[in-house]
């Protein structure tokens, strides 16, 4: 049970998913209806016609209810001004591995959030720097590729300031372990547990013999482009920047975590649920 008192509450709903939409308005008005101050972000209030809204980045509430699939809430925890403000996440996409409950428990999870009956999940973060300036917080990975297809790219990794070894391939991604359920997965790394103080590393059609590498994230990662055409830097699909070679692109752990409102614990082995049965749906 939790003690946070809820008095403002923010919506944010995939704007192109008519279900999203409908299912945000319901839990609004259902919002409104118990006395809580329910802001809708922009998008949301322009396509339901419920007046301006609010930017994400000006959504400052106790708590942030998303209504979409995993892009809305790594936009979300990108976007909002505080970091750390929990998110309870209602699955409308086909996978939804950060999300909590699907939209026919959309009410009902709302209901738990309004009695306490949740906890708060924390997920460590990253912090992205290109050259010393810094870019973004990412939730789940940093993705480094290849601007030409059919070029590879020679990249130089170090680890708290030790060289640790120089690649050949189309890229890597860094990732957090809650991103290991994500594109990491996809090419081949591992999952991490999301208890883990840890980087996970994976190698995107590498040259050499060497496929991914878990380390701690206790020091910052400095990837350097040695050679190639020049490179894209994607932080949860949400950000891009264009990289030069000699760039170098530091990784560090976020001093800010992710807070999720849980209803059921063991999150991990729920993730791995997910990817063996296609999504939240499929749960028992």
């Amino acid at each position: 049970m939790m003690d946070m008192r809820l008095n403002r509450i923010a919506i944010v709903s995939r704007p192109d998913d008519p279900k999203a939409v409908d299912t945000a308005i319901q839990v609004l008005n259902y919002l409104r209806d118990n006395g809580l101050e329910a802001i809708p972000e922009r998008a949301l209030a322009q396509k339901a016609g419920l007046g301006d809204g609010r930017e994400a980045r000006d959504l400052h509430c106790d708590a942030i209810i998303t209504v979409g699939g995993d892009g809305t809430v790594l936009r979300t925890c990108m976007s909002m001004p505080d970091p750390e403000t929990p998110i309870l996440a209602v699955n409308m996409g086909r996978r939804g591995y950060l999300t909590e409950v699907g939209p026919s428990q959309a009410l009902e999870a709302v209901e738990k959030l309004l009695r306490g009956e949740y906890y708060i999940e924390e997920h460590s973060k990253i912090s992205v720097f290109l050259d010393g300036a810094h870019l973004a917080d990412g939730l789940n990975e940093a993705l480094i590729v290849s601007s030409s297809p059919s070029k590879t790219l020679e990249i130089q990794l170090s680890l708290g300031g030790l060289e640790l070894l120089t690649i050949r391939g189309d890229g890597l991604i860094v990732s957090t372990p809650t991103g290991s359920t994500a594109h990491a997965f996809s090419a081949g790394g591992p999952v991490l547990h999301t208890g883990l103080n840890a980087f996970n590393i994976v190698f995107l059609s590498p040259l050499d013999p060497i496929r991914s590498l878990i380390m701690p994230d206790g020091n910052a990662l400095n990837v350097k482009l040695l050679r190639g055409l020049g490179a894209i830097l994607s932080i949860d699909g949400c950000m891009e920047e264009k990289i030069d070679i000699k760039s170098t692109i530091t990784v560090g752990r976020s001093k800010k975590s992710a807070k999720f409102i849980r209803f059921k614990e063991n999150f991990t082995i729920r993730s791995l649920r997910r990817l063996s049965k296609g999504g939240i749906e499929e749960e028992s």
